[in-house]
């Protein structure tokens, strides 16, 4: 009996030890990712703490993971190591990822053009080490590849770029200014669009992202870039330039909010009205801009097979000077259609092509009965 009992007891146990095994296993294949393929036997020290300088070079490691395939892994890891020497130069980058993806792709060759007019040149690729994973995801394997890249950068490279960038930095700041001093020339003199030209373009150059690093350049910098906006929205109401903000819907309201800004800047347009959309102007908040509120009063069956949906849109349009409301109006929209669906698409129909060309046309009559008249860029208050 005693020898049974034990016999009992290990078999027990090894039954236990074996299913503990098999669910190890079967978690370490459900989703967790197993190394299949390396391009070493181990990975290399530098993946882990890149080398020191030599005085000569700077060495960058860049890394990637989970990418779908070998190729997109190293060029991830490339442009890793570019937003690397973009931080050290000291340029505020929001440069295009997929450019410098792309560009990083090549790695990398003599010369790398980045936003911020920056340049990196003689970024060489040292070594590269990879790992293929695989995972179980339900009844497939899913593959993805994490890459290192090891690169160097010459000192003097880092160098010249830094001082090229600071010199044209300081010019742009200079440059500005003249066009700032022009503008306001222009202005004063009654050339309203020419002054846009000269306040708009430098707008453009100090928007642009640089490197200033002596302290009284970024100051200049910093002065001059508030004077172009105040000077920009002086400017932007009496030359009816306006941009259009984002279309507010009820809640849950699934609606192509895009496509009515584009039909609402359409009616702005054919009413007179000088729209901009992505330029540095409506970004620095220099235009008036139009707002869209739209809520729905209520929907209902008017008979079986004939919906009825009733709207209210209030659209108005702001200075960019104090925020003030330079005209706003409402108005009701009616849809009908087969169903609650069909009839609110009606009602958006009419708010694109005949609500939008009211307002448009009635701002427009507003603009021009509280600018007329000479010395109208200077009225600021009349609305």
């Amino acid at each position: 009996m005693p020898g049974r009992f034990r016999f009992t007891c290990n078999r027990r146990l090894l039954l236990l030890a074996v299913a503990g095994l098999t669910a190890a296993v079967a978690a370490e294949g459900a989703g967790n990712p197993k190394v299949v393929e390396r391009s070493h036997r181990s990975a290399p020290g530098w993946t882990v703490r890149p080398p020191e300088t030599d005085g000569r070079y700077l060495y960058f490691v860049g890394r990637a993971g989970g990418a779908a395939s070998l190729e997109a892994a190293e060029n991830d890891a490339a442009a890793d190591i570019i937003r690397q020497i973009v931080s050290l130069i000291g340029l505020e980058a929001s440069f295009n990822y997929e450019r410098v993806r792309s560009q990083a792709g090549l790695l990398l060759t003599d010369r790398i053009k980045l936003a911020g007019d920056s340049r990196i040149v003689g970024l060489k690729r040292i070594e590269t080490y990879y790992e293929k994973q695989t995972a179980q995801e339900g009844n497939s394997v899913k593959n993805s590849w994490n890459a290192h890249v090891l690169a160097r950068y010459p000192v003097e490279s880092l160098q010249n770029e830094s001082d090229r960038l600071e010199q044209l930095g300081q010019a742009r700041v200079s440059t500005a200014e003249k066009l700032l001093a022009q503008g306001r020339r222009l202005a004063a003199s009654g050339f309203s669009e020419r002054a846009w030209g000269r306040v708009a373009r430098g707008l453009e150059i100090t928007g642009t992202p640089s490197v200033v690093a002596d302290p009284s350049t970024s100051s200049r910098l910093a002065v001059v870039r508030q004077r172009l906006v105040d000077c920009a929205r002086e400017l932007s109401v009496p030359l009816r330039r306006v941009s259009v903000g984002v279309i507010e819907f009820p809640d849950g309201a699934g609606r192509d909010g895009q496509a009515m800004s584009h039909a609402l800047e359409s009616a702005l347009r054919n009413k007179g009205f000088a729209v901009e959309r992505g330029t540095e102007a409506a970004a620095a908040g220099a235009l008036s801009v139009v707002s869209v509120r739209l809520s729905e009063l209520n929907a209902y069956r008017m008979q079986p097979g004939f919906y009825f949906s009733r709207w209210h849109a209030a659209l108005s349009i702001r200075d960019p000077r104090d925020r003030d409301i330079l005209f706003s109006a409402e108005y009701p929209v009616k849809g009908f259609g087969a169903d609650p669906e069909r009839a609110a698409l009606d009602a958006m129909r009419k708010l694109n092509t005949e609500v939008f060309t009211q307002f448009a046309a009635q701002a427009m009559e507003r603009f021009d009965y509280q600018l007329a008249g000479e010395g109208s860029a200077n009225a600021h208050g009349s609305f």
